[in-house]
């Protein structure tokens, strides 16, 4: 058919709404699909509408069951053992975190070790943009330094608008 479409599952509440309040209208599901797809741009299948409504007769409720879904791929044993790792050194990648926990008998991918790591509010920032020093700017500050170079500099506060920065790790 015109409308076949991978097969959605999970419906926000609107479109649970919508669906019931088509059946209750008396519109069979293949109705139910093609309106929801023209009129309120919501792609589904038939077998998802049938799912959702043999739920709702079975629960008379549009809420999910808690905890339903796919369990998580990290158990709280292994999120501490990275939440520890981190806090022992916060500059750990992701790769050195994989490493770790493989010797743990526990194999999961980078993208799974990043998104846990963000889960446990541990952000990562590459070096930030900074303006590069001319090369005339190069011997002015070399010949500076030489000048300089045997000074204790107790009694210097130094000031600048330039900021450095070449990574942060934070939570």
């Amino acid at each position: 058919s015109v409308y076949t479409f991978r097969v959605t599952m999970v419906y926000s509440d609107y479109a649970k709404q919508r669906i019931l309040a088509l059946f209750w209208k008396g519109y069979k599901v293949s109705a139910i699909v093609e309106y929801l797809v023209l009129e309120d741009g919501i792609r589904t299948s038939k077998q998802g509408v049938r799912m959702f409504l043999k739920h709702f007769r079975a629960t008379n409720s549009i809420a999910r069951k808690p905890g339903s879904g796919l369990p998580p791929k990290l158990s709280h044993e292994i999120q501490k053992v990275l939440e520890d790792t981190m806090r022992e050194d916060d500059e750990t990648t992701a790769t050195q975190l994989q490493a770790k926990l493989s010797t743990m008998d526990v194999h999961v991918s980078l993208a799974t070790i990043v998104r846990n790591r963000l889960a446990l509010g541990w952000t990562y920032r590459g070096s930030a943009y900074c303006q590069l020093i001319r090369n005339e700017n190069k011997l002015r500050r070399l010949n500076w330094a030489s000048t300089y170079l045997h000074d204790n500099f107790e009694d210097v506060i130094w000031s600048d608008e330039t900021t450095v920065q070449l990574e942060t790790h934070r939570r």
